[in-house]
This record gives structure tokens, C-alpha cells and sequence, in this order.
């Protein structure tokens, strides 16, 4: 078993719907390899853990991505569950740096 992040589109399996983007419903986890499934030539999946449940560090591209999607309080509750201090830090931009300059990106 394998886990995998939806990057494009939608995906069904075992009679479920996953929507790329969407918080929670972006997540698969299959016996398949996802990993060669395309869109357009573009990786359509990103493998997160692998059969022994090792987890992969996320691009940094699709990592920004992904936090600039986030609102301000979704970023607020990252943070947190990363025990990354913001500081004084209120706006988006300030949280979405601030959390990037201190999470390890491949």
C-alpha cells in the first residue's frame, strides 16, 4: 500500500472521488503505482509514503503550491501542528515565508 497527492484533476478509486487541491480529498492510498500516470506529459501523482510507510519529502514547488493555497488560518493550524514559531506575523505573505524558510524542502 502506498499513498499518493493528487496533483491535477480528479481521480476515482474504490468508488470514491478525489479533487487535486482539495484539502483532504487529494490523498489516495491504493496498491498501485500512481507514480506514472500523466496528464499531458505532467505527473499527475506524487508518491508521499512508500510500501513501508516511509515518508517522501515533498518538491518544493509542489509544497509552495500548496501552502499558497492555503488561507491564513490553515496556515495558522501548519504552523502549529509544525511547532513553527510566526512570531509577530499576521498577513499570508508573511506566514506562507516564514513557514517555508523553515520547513526542509527537496
Amino acid at each position: 500500500m502506498a499513498k499518493y497527492k493528487l496533483l491535477t484533476g480528479m481521480h476515482s478509486e474504490q468508488g470514491v472521488t478525489y479533487i487535486a487541491g482539495s484539502e483532504g480529498q487529494d490523498i489516495i492510498e491504493t496498491d498501485k503505482d500512481l507514480t506514472k500516470t500523466t496528464n499531458g506529459g505532467e505527473p499527475r501523482f506524487q508518491l508521499i509514503s512508500d510500501l513501508d510507510g516511509a515518508e517522501q519529502r515533498m518538491p518544493a514547488d509542489v509544497f509552495r503550491a500548496e501552502m499558497r493555497s492555503k488561507t491564513v488560518a490553515e496556515l495558522r493550524k501548519f504552523a502549529d501542528e509544525e511547532e513553527i514559531d510566526l512570531g509577530e506575523a499576521t498577513r499570508k505573505e508573511e506566514i506562507f515565508n516564514i513557514i517555508v524558510g523553515e520547513v526542509e524542502l527537496v
